[in-house]
């Protein structure tokens, strides 16, 4: 039998919200298991081919620390994206007057010297290399920022959120209610408190697993386990909040 379809409830994002797990196998609806690790999978927690590990809110394993990014390191690797460009700013600010007169030796008598080859091509050098690495790191961490906000990881962007099968889309709208606090409360999820921006401290009680993200009392399903329909007799939520983003999502299909 096919469900009839109906846009998420207030009640519905809270029970959602309440359930300790919402990722399940597509097949039979088994909780994740990883057969390398040979362990339970959390939600949005995936196994690393590299580092021949589980990792928890895995984002994508980078080759440039030689390491994962994930529940426990997300924070540290936004502010190292954060102080290189920084760094280099100040580099290519400081370096500005230099290359100005970079090319001053050229039509000197120290070109013969060899002094222009020596001195002021590797500050050319230097230069390009640092606006290069402040393009492409401000445009990553500008990906980061966006996912941050809408409490996303890389893999949820590009495997599920923009999949090609609908089916893997609608799964993942429905489990990412859980997952959405609103963009400055999953902004705080990240960085923590104000005090703590600029620190690579993760401030938070949580364990990445998400099983009690919200903290909130379980609540009575307002879904029939008949026929899958809303019934408001059941509605034990007094959850004013709806996700404006996920308009029009439905719960079944």
């Amino acid at each position: 039998m096919v469900h009839k379809l109906f846009d998420f409830q207030p009640s519905i994002i809270q029970f959602l919200r309440a359930m300790g797990i919402v990722e399940r196998k597509r097949r039979f609806g088994y909780h994740r298991h990883c057969s390398t690790c040979s362990l339970y999978k959390p939600d949005r927690t995936h196994h690393c081919r590299v580092c021949k590990r589980c990792i928890l809110r895995m984002d994508h394993h980078c080759p440039w620390i030689a390491n994962c990014v994930g529940f426990n390191n997300y924070k540290t690797f936004l502010l190292l994206l954060i102080y290189t460009i920084l760094t280099t700013t100040f580099i290519i600010g400081t370096m500005m007057r230099r290359v100005i007169h970079v090319f001053r030796r050229a039509n000197s008598t120290d070109f013969k010297s060899f002094t222009f080859f020596l001195e002021d091509i590797p500050v050319l050098v230097i230069f390009g290399a640092c606006i290069f690495i402040t393009v492409a790191f401000s445009m990553f961490l500008c990906f980061h920022i966006k996912l941050t906000l809408n409490a996303m990881t890389t893999i949820e962007y590009r495997e599920k959120a923009n999949s090609s099968d609908a089916f893997i889309q609608h799964r993942f709208r429905v489990a990412h209610v859980k997952f959405d606090k609103g963009k400055w409360k999953n902004f705080l999820h990240v960085f923590g408190p104000w005090y703590l921006w600029a620190l690579p401290i993760r401030n938070t009680k949580e364990d990445g697993t998400y099983v009690n993200y919200w903290e909130e009392k379980r609540v009575t399903s307002p879904i029939s386990s008949k026929d899958g329909k809303y019934d408001e007799s059941k509605d034990t939520s007094d959850n004013d909040e709806y996700i404006k983003d996920n308009e029009g999502v439905k719960l079944f299909s």
